[in-house]
């Protein structure tokens, strides 16, 4: 039992995603090691804070939102993923994905478990792929597929608020 509870926590503590738990009043009761590459911030800092502390002010109505719905959850359900902004200590933005399990009744628990996950590096390349689906890459200047779509919604628009539009076409001679 001793083995295997070492061996637990071992894979729990190296884990790169981010367990806490925390109380029913959202107050942070345990974080694995993890959260330092995440937050930039140790363990024992997040002990003791309300788990919407660190993320910014106008989020934190709907975190509040999501932990009321999530204490009303019948014991072990899980909420659905979410994703956040947060910052960093260091000043810079993260994105995480977070889900929450109720295992306030769980008497080996006694809390809200909660994994969160950096998902920075894919949103960030989900934005380059974008970009490159709608500018040329060697000028940076929209595609043709982006020019389409701004037409598009530039006459949308014009049908509702009946503005004027207008488009302006430049044939730059020899330009490839």
């Amino acid at each position: 039992l001793e083995h295997s509870e070492r061996r637990f926590r071992a894979l729990v503590q190296k884990a790169s995603e981010v367990v806490l738990v925390s109380d029913a009043d959202r107050r942070i009761t345990y974080v694995t090691d993890s959260v330092q590459g995440l937050l930039g911030l140790p363990p024992e800092a997040l002990i003791g804070e309300q788990v919407e502390t660190f993320l910014p002010a106008g989020q934190r109505q709907r975190a509040l939102q999501r932990a009321q719905r999530n204490l009303q959850a019948p014991h072990g359900d899980t909420s659905d993923p979410s994703e956040w902004t947060i910052t960093r200590a260091d000043g810079s933005t993260a994105f995480i994905e977070v889900q929450a399990h109720n295992l306030l009744a769980d008497p080996d628990v006694s809390g809200i478990v909660t994994t969160v996950r950096d998902v920075t590096a894919r949103r960030e390349m989900e934005a380059r792929l974008r970009h490159q689906a709608l500018h040329d890459p060697l000028t940076g200047l929209a595609n043709r597929t982006l020019f389409e779509d701004r037409v598009a919604q530039a006459l949308a628009r014009h049908g509702r608020t009946h503005r004027p539009v207008a488009v302006i076409y430049l044939d730059v001679d020899g330009f490839k």
